[in-house]
Order: C-alpha cells, then structure tokens, then sequence
C-alpha cells in the first residue's frame, strides 16, 4: 500500500488546494537541496584528506626489509629445465620471478648475492646453449658468494661453465648415470671449499658403475655426505674425515666397509640396508665419535646394528614393530636395540622408536638405561591396554630402572581410536611433575574411528583439574585430536562434553 499522499485532481480541487500543496513540495524541496549541500561540503575535506593517506605497501618497505623477505621467499633456481616447449624455462619462488616485478624489486634482488647463490642446473641437448648463458649472469649476480649447486651430469656442457667457481661450491649435489663415466678430471682439486656433498644415481635396479667417482676424494674441508643407490664401493672419499654420513639404498657389507674407515663420523641416518649375496660379514666396527644414529624402517637392520660398537651414542631413532612370525626382522628388533645398547655401554639421551610394539617399547625403554631424557614414539598403534602398560611403568618403576631423569615425552601421532586414561595419565604426571618438563599426545585416527571406552565424569573432572595445575606449575601439555573427518581439534568425546 502506498504512502503517498495522492494527487489531487483539478476536478475534485480548487486552485487554493493545488497552489497550496504545489508550495509545499516546493519548500521540501528546498530543504532536501539545502540538507543535500550541507552533506556535501562535509564530504569534501574527508575524501581529501583520504587521499592524502598514504597507505604502506610491500613496495613502501625499506630495502632491508624486503631483501630478507625475498631471502625467505626463494627455494633455489632453476636453469635450463625439462619443458621442450619453453627453454630455460624457469619456475616460481626464484630470484627471476622477483626481478621481474618492478624497478625497485630488480634493484633488491640484483644487489643480493646469496638468493643467487643456490641453484640447479638441469639442462638437455636441446636447451644447454640458452641454460649457458643464464648460468653466466647467474653466477655473475651470485658474486663470490659461497654457492649451493644441483647439478644433473650425464653429458652436458656446462660443467664447463663451473670451473671458474668450484672453489665456491661449498653444497654440491650431483646426479651420477652409473654408465657413463664421472669427469673427474675437471671437478678433481678444485672444490677446496666444499663440505657437503650429495651423489645421486639414475639406475633403479642398483646396477655397478662403469668406473670410480673419484672427483672429491681430496676436497679437504668435505664433511658431511649422502649417498643414495650408488654402488659405495666405487666412490673415494675422505671418508676418516666426514662427521655425518646419510645411507640409502646400499648394501650392509659396502656400508660396513665405509664406516670401517670413518673414524670421525658423529651422526650417521640409514635408510634401506640389504644383506650381501654372501656371508660372513666383515668384523665388527667401534665408532667412538658417533653420538647419532638413525635407522629408518628397511628390510634388514638387525645384522647391520650387531656389527656396530657407539661407545658416545647419545641419540637414537630406530623401528620397533611388533613381532610376527612372518617377519623375523621384527621379532629381533628388540633384541638388536638391546644388545646395542649393552655391547656399546653408551649413555642414552634421547630415543626415538618407529611403530613402536608396545611390550617392546618399554622392554627397550627400561634396558636404555638412566640417562635417557627425551623419548618420542611414532606412528603408535595401540590399544588403551598398551598406554595404561606404558603409564603403569611409569608410575611403578618412576625412582627405578625406567627412565628416572625423564624429561619429555611424545606419542605422536597415535593412529588407534583410545579414549585417554586421563586418571592415570593425570596420576603419572603428577608422580614425574619434579623432572618431567613436557608431555605431548596426539591422536590421530583413522577416519571414522570408533573410541573403545569413555570414563566416568567425576574421574574425568578430577583429572583435568590435576591437568590443569601441572599446566599452571609450567608442565608443557599437548593433549590433542586430529581425526581425519573432524574440524578443528578435539582431544576425545567425552571431554568436548566437559
């Protein structure tokens, strides 16, 4: 319905009427015209002084600013590519895709040595004379800086555009075609200054290599090497001065061999170890500098761990899977950490078990010794059994043989549907509160998980309040829920309901 007043039509109204009605629209009029230029001189100084504002931007920042912002933005580049439809093509998060925003982001990356100096080369036949010329302003721009390089050998020329800055190789990454011969020749001398290195092989069925990788085997401030399905005892190195060493995809008697020689080793991360052809392994090795070692899930860890002595081990990440009769590798897991840990009389810091099998964790745990401090199981798949185990063992034997001087303690992530003992987990914390610092669990389900029991309210109140002063007393607690199908994070039905 409307709200207009109607029209009065000249039939049903005088002259006196319209004339009348006709002043007032007029007058409304006015007021609205007079209202309306009131708004607008007010407008005015506010869209000018909006315009005098000068908001900050990224091109705004002072050129410190944005150079450690590009230091943080760029991966490595690329040179020459693998698109035969674009040559030299080069992708993002690199020091070209900065340059080419604008002026002032040019003038940045252009007078930034070091987000020039970490790069892969990776050209073919085809785009090896356009990667050349790159290459050159890449290293021009790169200065003296020492550089981090990737580089795919096979036949390419440009190794020749390296010579001049070898001695500033100080990261060297090399993927090494088993057939074809490695230009020892030209890298060999020269990479006075390289301390890491990376070698790569094409060949998937670990074929032998044609000939020996010999190119470093006098770069003397070399230290840190990571070999991956390369046949080991093909490549020299100065292997009694490396102190970390990385192992992928070898064989127990080669890597046994190379750590015979390694008399410095500090840290050594192994990952895919297969027996031999042959038996008897070659004798024991004592490594006294190792405090690290790293042992990745893989076929046959146990006959690799009984030929080693780690005297200083202090750290150890190591698989721990449940036993089977199908899989005699877990069936002697256990016993292979243990007899480490005896035979080397090593003082244990830290323990890190993969897939830990819950009887055995703690079997493991208690033989580790006193001095263990840092422990964090992965990927545990356990019932609420194995947890109340692990807790009771903690709570029973705190002034005893199981871990005294614990300091921190993380299942993460645990892959089984539990709902957390929060009683005895408040209990345990409480009993270890002088000594522990931290303790992180992280449930992570398979989708759709079902939660096997839910405690009573008044346990779950007591517990979270115990929970809670350990917090306020400065305990570092991570209790925790990533179940696939959920949003957000919860840490168990039954404690979103309190």
């Amino acid at each position: 319905m409307s709200t207009e007043t109607p029209l009065p039509t000249p039939s049903a109204s005088s002259p006196h009427v319209l004339r009348s009605r006709l002043a007032e629209i007029d007058a409304e009029t006015t007021a609205l015209e007079a209202r309306l230029a009131v708004l607008a001189r007010e407008r005015k100084p506010i869209t000018d002084a909006l315009r005098s504002i000068v908001y900050p931007g990224v091109s705004d920042l002072p050129a410190e600013i944005t150079g450690e912002i590009f230091l943080h933005y760029v991966v490595y580049g690329e040179i020459g590519g693998t698109n035969p439809k674009t040559v030299g093509w080069t992708p993002p998060r690199t020091p070209l895709v900065l340059a080419s925003i604008c002026r002032t982001w040019r003038e940045i990356a252009l007078s930034l040595p070091s987000i020039w100096s970490n790069f892969h080369i990776m050209a073919n036949g085809n785009a090896a004379g356009s990667a050349e010329k790159l290459l050159e302003r890449w290293l021009s721009r790169a200065g003296s800086h020492p550089l981090t390089v990737s580089f795919y050998t096979g036949e390419s020329p440009l190794l020749n555009s390296l010579l001049s800055v070898l001695p500033q190789i100080q990261s060297f990454t090399c993927r090494v075609p088993v057939q074809i011969p490695f230009p020892n020749d030209i890298v060999r001398g020269h990479m006075l200054n390289l301390r890491s290195l990376t070698i790569l092989s094409d060949s998937e069925d670990g074929a032998d290599a044609t000939s020996a990788l010999t190119a470093f085997v006098d770069a003397p401030q070399l230290c840190e090497v990571h070999i991956s399905q390369f046949p080991l005892l093909s490549i020299q190195l100065p292997w009694d001065r490396l102190t970390r060493l990385d192992l992928d995809t070898v064989f127990i008697d080669e890597c046994l061999e190379v750590l015979r020689q390694a008399i410095a080793l500090e840290t050594l991360n192994v990952c895919q170890i297969f027996e031999p052809d042959e038996f008897p392994l070659t004798a024991a090795v004592r490594l006294a500098n190792l405090h690290t070692l790293k042992v990745a899930p893989s076929p046959h860890p146990r006959h690799f761990l009984g030929h080693l002595t780690l005297p200083s081990l202090t750290h150890i990440e190591f698989p721990l899977p449940a036993p089977d009769i199908l899989t005699p590798e877990a069936m002697a897991a256990k016993t292979s950490f243990t007899s480490l840990v005896e035979r080397s009389a090593c003082a244990l810091r830290s323990i890190k078990f993969f897939e830990p099998y819950a009887l055995d964790a703690i079997a493991c745990l208690r033989a580790a010794g006193p001095t263990v401090t840092t422990v964090h199981l992965e990927d545990v798949d356990w019932n609420v059994h194995g947890l109340e185990s692990l807790l009771a063992a903690l709570r029973d034997d705190s002034e005893a043989a199981f871990v005294p001087q614990l300091k921190s303690l993380s299942l993460d992530p645990f892959l089984s549907a539990v709902e957390v003992p929060y009683a005895e987990l408040a209990e345990v914390l409480t009993l270890r509160a002088d000594k522990l610092e931290s303790f992180e669990l992280v449930l992570r389900p398979s989708r759709f998980a079902l939660f096997d029991r839910r405690p009573s309210v008044g346990d779950l109140d007591d517990a979270l309040y115990k929970l809670r002063e350990l917090e306020e007393r400065g305990m570092k607690l991570n209790i925790r829920s990533l179940q696939s199908w959920a949003i957000g994070s919860i840490v168990s039905p039954c404690l979103i309901q309190r």
